[in-house]
C-alpha cells in the first residue's frame, strides 16, 4: 500500500531568529551522519544485500562489531549465548539485528562525537534508555512481532532533540528548558525556540540514514494522536512509542495527575497479549533497563517506579496509626500531609504561570510558521531602529519582499504548501544578511517579509536586494508531493533619511509605492524615497 506521507523535510524550520534549524539537504550536516561503517550497513540493509557484505561491513569497526555481538549474545534482545561470529549473529538474527547494532552505534558514536554544549547529554542518554526499555517491556507485553526493534525506536524517539542542539549550538543549552515541559508543551517550546520539532527532525533525516519506512513513519508520528499510519506494523510502533513516551514523562517530568491520566490512557489503547498495568509496566522496564543499557554500552538510568513516583513514604503517613489515640493521630497527619501537598501545588503552578508568560511572551515575537519575527516584533525594532536614524551612526533602509505569484502557484494560498515557499524563502534570504539585519514576516495571512538593513544608505540599498533576489530565483521550491515551485518575489525598498520627521506608516507606504512600481515597470527591485511626494524610484 501506497504511504501518503512520504517522510521528507518539506521545508527548513527556523529558530526565531531566523537561522536554519534544519538543513534542506540533511547530507550536507557530517556531524548528523552515522559513521561510515554504520552507514554503509543501513545502506545495505536497505538494499537487502547478501549477509557476506552485511557481516563485512559490520566487520570494518570494531566498535560496530562489539556492538552486534553484543546485541546478539544478549538474553533480552539476542539469543541469549556469546556469539563466536558476527555470521553467526546475522544467521541467528537476521539484518534486522545488524540495523539496529548500526543505529545504536550512531547513537553513540554522534553524542560522543559532537555534544551540544550547555546540554545534559548524560540525563539524555539516561532517559532516552528509559524510554527505550518500557518500549522494549510493552512490546514484549503486548505480543509486538519485534520488541528489539521497539528498543531501538525508543532510543531514537527524542535523538531530534540532540540534533536540534548540534544544528543549533547557540539554543543547545535551553534544550533542558523544553526537555522539563510535559509532551504536549513540549513540542510547542521546541518549534517556539527552534522553529521545529525533534519529530521533524528526525523525520527529515530518515532517508538519509536509509530507515525503512515503517520505522521512520513510527518516529515522525509518535506525538500525533490522530494519525493513522497505512501499515499496521508502523501503526502498532507508533502506539508502542507513544505510551513510552508518557510513561517516560512521569519519570522525566514528574507524576501530576494529568501525566499519570495520559500515560493510563495510552496504556488502556495499548493491544495487549495478557493484561498490563502501569505499576507492572514501570517495573519490568526498571528490571530490564540495567541489563540493556550495559549490553549495548548506555548509561543505567536511575530506578524508576510507580511506588517511588507516588512516594511510598506518603501513603505510609496516611496509614492508621496503632496504639492509643491512633485514629485522630491518622487524621491529624492526614491533615498535615493534605497541607503539604497544596503548598507544593501551588508553588508548581506559580512556576507554570512564570513559565507560560515567557511562552507566550516569545510567541508574541516570533511567527510560528517561518519562525522569524512577527509583525509587532518587526514594528517595535523598526520604531527602535528610526529613532536611532536621527543620530549621525547611518541610514536605515527598509525593504518588503512580496511573494504573492509563488504563493499563489502552489493552488493553496494559505495551505502547508504555501508555508512552505515562505520558509524557505526565508531560509535564501537569511544566508544573505549580516548579523544586524533583521527578516520578519508582515502578517500570518500575508505572504510578505519586511527586511530591516541599518546602516544601508540608498545607493548601496538596492544593489543589497539584488543579491537578495538572486538567492531566491535559481532553486525552485521542492514540495511535499514533488511538483516545484520557483520562488519568484518583488523587492520595494526604501531609506530613512536621518532627522526626518517621519513616521512607520511613511515607511510602509514608501515600501508599498516601490511594489507598485516595480509591478508596472515589470521589474523585481525599485527603490521608492520616503518623502511627502514618495513618486522618486528606481528599478532593477
Amino acid at each position: 500500500m501506497t504511504d501518503p506521507r512520504p517522510i521528507v523535510c518539506r521545508a527548513p524550520y527556523h529558530d526565531h531568529e531566523g537561522r536554519l534549524a534544519v538543513p534542506v539537504d540533511p547530507a550536507l550536516t557530517p556531524e548528523l551522519l552515522p559513521p561510515p561503517a554504520a552507514a554503509a550497513v543501513l545502506a545495505a540493509v536497505a538494499r537487502a544485500a547478501d549477509v557476506a557484505t552485511l557481516v563485512q561491513l559490520v566487520g570494518a569497526d570494531s566498535g560496530l562489531a562489539d556492538i552486534a555481538l553484543a546485541l546478539g549474545g544478549s538474553p533480552l534482545l539476542g539469543t541469549g549465548r556469546r556469539p563466536s561470529s558476527i555470521t553467526e549473529v546475522a544467521r541467528d538474527l537476521g539484518a534486522p539485528a545488524l540495523r539496529d547494532a548500526a543505529l545504536v552505534w550512531t547513537v553513540r558514536s554522534i553524542i560522543a562525537a559532537a555534544p551540544a554544549p550547555g546540554f545534559n547529554i548524560k540525563r539524555f542518554l539516561e532517559d532516552a534508555t528509559r524510554r527505550a526499555s518500557v518500549a522494549f517491556a510493552a512490546a514484549r507485553t503486548a505480543g509486538y512481532e519485534s520488541p528489539r526493534e521497539a528498543f531501538t525506536a525508543g532510543l531514537l524517539q527524542d535523538f531530534g532533540v540532540v540534533a536540534m542542539g548540534l544544528l543549533c549550538p547557540e539554543r543547545a543549552g535551553q534544550l533542558d528548558l523544553c526537555q522539563a515541559r510535559p509532551i504536549g508543551e513540549r513540542v510547542l517550546w521546541e518549534r517556539a525556540i527552534f522553529g521545529g520539532a525533534h519529530t521533524e527532525v528526525m523525520a527529515s533525516y530518515a532517508p538519509v540514514w536509509h530507515l525503512p519506512p515503517g520505522l521512520a513513519h513510527a518516529l515522525g508520528a509518535h506525538h500525533d494522536d490522530v494519525i493513522a499510519l497505512p501499515d499496521r506494523r508502523a501503526q502498532r510502533l507508533s502506539e508502542l512509542l507513544r505510551l513510552a513516551d508518557a510513561v517516560t514523562d512521569l519519570c522525566q517530568v514528574g507524576a501530576t495527575e494529568v501525566n499519570l491520566g495520559r500515560a493510563r490512557a495510552k496504556l488502556a489503547a495499548l493491544r495487549t497479549r495478557r493484561p498490563m498495568t502501569l505499576a507492572n509496566l514501570l517495573e519490568e522496564a526498571a528490571d530490564t533497563a540495567p541489563a540493556l543499557a550495559t549490553t549495548l554500552g548506555l548509561p543505567v538510568p536511575p530506578r524508576c517506579t510507580l511506588e517511588s513516583l507516588l512516594g511510598a513514604p506518603t501513603r505510609a503517613a496516611l496509614r492508621p496509626i496503632q496504639g492509643h489515640g491512633g485514629r485522630s493521630r491518622a487524621v491529624r497527619v492526614g491533615r498535615i500531609q493534605r497541607t503539604e501537598e497544596l503548598h507544593r501545588e501551588k508553588e508548581h503552578l506559580a512556576r507554570e504561570l512564570s513559565s507560560r508568560r515567557s511562552h507566550v511572551s516569545l510567541l508574541n515575537r516570533l511567527d510560528t510558521g517561518t519562525g522569524v519575527s512577527s509583525r509587532r516584533e518587526l514594528c517595535t525594532i523598526l520604531d527602535g531602529l528610526m529613532r536611532q536614524a536621527d543620530h549621525p551612526a547611518g541610514p536605515l533602509s527598509v525593504v518588503l519582499v512580496e511573494l504573492e505569484d509563488a504563493v499563489e502557484a502552489t493552488g493553496d494560498p494559505h495551505g502547508v504548501d504555501a508555508l512552505a515557499v515562505l520558509r524557505e524563502a526565508a531560509a535564501r534570504i537569511r544566508e544573505g544578511l549580516r548579523a544586524d539585519d533583521v527578516l520578519g514576516r508582515i502578517g500570518s495571512d500575508v505572504p510578505a517579509f519586511g527586511l530591516l538593513l541599518p546602516s544601508c544608505d540608498s545607493a548601496d540599498g538596492p544593489s543589497v536586494v539584488a543579491r537578495l533576489r538572486d538567492r531566491l530565483n535559481p532553486r525552485p521550491v521542492r514540495l511535499a508531493d514533488g511538483r516545484e515551485i520557483t520562488c519568484a518575489a518583488v523587492f520595494g525598498g526604501t531609506t530613512v533619511p536621518p532627522g526626518g520627521p517621519y513616521s512607520i506608516e511613511d515607511v510602509v507606504a514608501a515600501c508599498e509605492r516601490a511594489i507598485e512600481l516595480a509591478r508596472e515597470g515589470g521589474v523585481d527591485v525599485a527603490w521608492c524615497e520616503t518623502t511627502e511626494a514618495q513618486v522618486t524610484a528606481t528599478g532593477s
